[in-house]
């Protein structure tokens, strides 16, 4: 009977071991180990309570067996009662020292709680009773995920799985793995079964479905999603799984009705309603934010917050902007946040009179509105840099937070910069790229050479790339607005396709073109309209794409220097300092300067002066780029060189000179590659 019990357990099957285990007690009903079996079938089902009271009825029988308390231990996991879970593994040991698995359990407890040392610790007395124990080399792979090492967690983890095929615990631990190693095929293989072994594990079945979400099989995330709800109703992650799940598969109408049935139950109206409109925008379904906003409005139309949430959806286009901010003063007159919003639409609009005014009138009636200052302080970049110097110095003293006192930093800096004063424009850029801020860590610019891939039959990858404080955005703006192009964006967001090209996948592993064109085409985009623009640029690139075409943007690397101090760059990334900054550029730019200098049959260099001097030559150079023989519109490249208030995105071309003095620890190191890219050495 033992045995046959233990054999529903170790195939997931709990309501077979509880049958058997309840037929078995009813003739023994003071049998520990019957009572421990059927304890172990409960909390596998998730009946959490009534296998604590399984485990406490054998613990009265038998209080110094080791497996009685390891069962509490594991009970208290499910409990997610960490304390209590190491304190049972504790008694477990001490009538047990060999008890592995107890070892094995406190070292992933220690884990769980970031104490890698710890872990190793138990690790080693685990491999002192039994190295090669399936539930040993468990904890080995775990701990060398928690180091960030997913290949070497998934060559041990095999080797477990291999002794021990149906092992709950070694096969989810596999499947998480895979996971970390950018492996979402494996890992929804291995966690499927992971979870057909443990039914109730919550956070397995998170993990499958994060697994099934990657490969974009959404219909079956769904179905676990669903199951998810049915084990456990009142988890409040289950409808927001649903609803981000139903985006992502384009059902934004299932996902508004279930927006609606949380917006009706919520007892906090605006704050369910902020919280859904951030997830509809996150899953991009700004029109279902927009039709959310109007129902609640259509019941409460006097209530000033709900104004205030609703205008985020509308903020992504002006014109839509203009009119919900018309509607909102018409309902509220004298509103200042209704005309704000309304100034905000014409200067995105470009009618800079129409917001200059509107940003005069609130200001007049607030005094120091933030977005109404910054509106006002662009206007007078252009017609009255004196006064806009002024006005930063005045809201310098009042900026909160690093984040506000960096932009008051950076427009105070363009400010001095058009009076001339570049040694002080130097400076403020200085101290505002010295904040921490949050930015993203450089990229290393050493990279391990690899063999030239073979070519093969496809569409060629076309790049698009240009180095921190060059003008790509320009160009990928005007791209973006071109039917039959597919510019590809997801490589500065935090869900890029993980082929190593950037951001890098966790193994190191890079693509071949074959799998970058499989890639795609798993995410329904033609690789013949794809351009993957690329936060960074090395030859790695071209050796695992040897047919790629390359669209880079250029300008003088002194140029690139200064506009990633002064603006920002497109990447996010962090201003390590002058000399620092202009050493990694050099560092970069130098192993590409053959390439870019005299580029390839296939590729196009754009530099900054040609976009600025010659838009409709730039523009027929890219369609010839793309085989296009439609013309782009020079006009909307024109405009995507400049952003709010009409301000240019990059300082003019050869700026730097201006800059020599103030910055020549920088641009020390970028004489010798200006050079090589056919720039003046000074």
């Amino acid at each position: 009977m033992f045995d046959t019990i233990e054999a529903a357990l170790t195939r997931g099957d709990p309501a077979t071991a509880k049958a058997l285990a309840r037929e078995a007690l009813a003739q023994q009903p003071d049998d520990p180990r019957l009572l421990r079996l059927l304890g172990v079938a409960q909390r596998m089902a998730g009946e959490l309570q009534d296998a604590a009271t399984s485990f406490d009825r054998a613990l009265g029988l038998a209080p110094d067996d080791p497996m009685l308390h390891f069962g509490r231990a594991m009970l208290a996991l499910s409990s997610r009662d960490s304390a209590a879970a190491v304190a049972e593994l504790d008694r477990t040991l001490a009538l047990d020292p060999n008890a592995l698995i107890a070892y094995v359990l406190r070292g992933h407890a220690a884990l769980a709680q970031g104490d890698a040392r710890g872990a190793e610790a138990q690790l080693r007395l685990a491999q002192r009773v039994d190295a090669e124990h399936p539930h040993a080399l468990t904890l080995e792979g775990n701990l060398a995920l928690s180091y960030g090492r997913a290949q070497d967690a998934i060559r041990v983890l095999t080797q477990a799985v291999q002794r021990a095929p149906d092992d709950s615990l070694v096969l989810s631990s596999l499947g998480l793995a895979f996971l970390a190693g950018g492996n979402p095929a494996f890992a929804s293989q291995t966690l499927r079964r992971a979870v057909e072994l443990q039914p109730a594990a919550r956070r397995l079945r998170l993990a499958l479905i994060a697994a099934l979400r990657q490969q974009r099989r959404l219909a079956e995330a769904l179905a676990e999603a669903e199951t998810l709800r049915q084990l456990n109703p009142a988890d409040p992650d289950v409808p927001t799984l649903h609803i981000e799940l139903r985006l992502a598969a384009g059902d934004s109408k299932g996902a508004l009705q279930i927006l609606r049935s949380l917006q009706a139950e919520s007892a906090e109206p605006v704050a369910q309603l902020g919280r859904a409109i951030d997830l509809l925008l996150r899953g991009g379904a700004i029109d279902a934010a927009r039709v959310l906003v109007d129902e609640a409005l259509a019941r409460k139309a006097d209530d000033l917050a709900l104004w205030r949430a609703g205008a985020l959806p509308h903020s992504h286009d002006p014109a839509t902007l203009a009119a919900y901010a018309g509607r909102w003063l018409e309902a509220h007159p004298e509103n200042a946040e209704a005309r704000l919003a309304l100034a905000e639409a014409a200067e995105q609009m470009g009618d800079l009179a129409r917001a200059e005014a509107l940003a005069d009138a609130v200001l007049a009636r607030t005094g120091q509105r933030g977005p109404a200052n910054f509106i006002k302080l662009r206007a007078e970049l252009r017609h009255d840099p004196a006064a806009a110097l002024t006005r930063t110095e005045r809201l310098l003293p009042a900026a909160r937070g690093e984040s506000a006192l960096r932009a008051c930093l950076v427009w105070r800096g363009l400010a001095l910069d058009a009076l001339g004063r570049c040694d002080e424009a130097a400076a403020s850029w200085l101290q505002a790229r010295a904040l921490p801020v949050m930015a993203r860590a450089l990229p290393p610019t050493e990279r391990p050479t690899l063999e030239t891939a073979d070519s093969d039959e496809g569409a060629a990858p076309r790049l698009l790339w240009g180095p921190p404080g060059s003008p790509v955005r320009a160009v990928a703006t005007l791209l973006q607005g071109t039917p039959g192009i597919a510019v590809l964006v997801d490589r500065f967001g935090n869900e890029a396709r993980p082929d190593g090209l950037g951001p890098d996948r966790p193994d190191g592993a890079v693509a071949h073109q074959s799998t970058w064109r499989a890639m795609l085409g798993s995410l329904d985009i033609d690789p013949a309209m794809a351009l993957d623009w690329l936060p960074s640029l090395d030859p790695r690139h071209f050796a695992c794409l040897p047919d790629a075409r390359l669209l880079a943007v250029l300008a003088d690397p002194r140029d690139l220097l200064l506009n990633w101090l002064a603006l920002g760059s497109t990447q996010e990334y962090v201003f390590p300092g002058a000399a620092e900054a202009g050493a990694w550029l050099a560092a970069l730019l130098a192993p590409l300067t053959g390439r870019l200098a005299e580029p390839r049959a296939g590729d196009l260099v754009l530099r900054h002066e040609a976009l600025t001097d010659d838009p409709a030559g730039a523009c027929a150079r890219i369609a010839a780029f793309l085989g296009r023989e439609s013309a782009l519109d020079a006009n909307l490249l024109q405009r995507a060189g400049f952003g709010l208030g009409g301000q240019p995105l990059s300082l003019s071309p050869q700026r730097w000179r201006a800059y020599a003095e103030p910055l020549a620890e920088g641009f020390a190191p970028l004489h010798e590659v200006a050079v090589r890219l056919g720039y003046p050495a000074a």
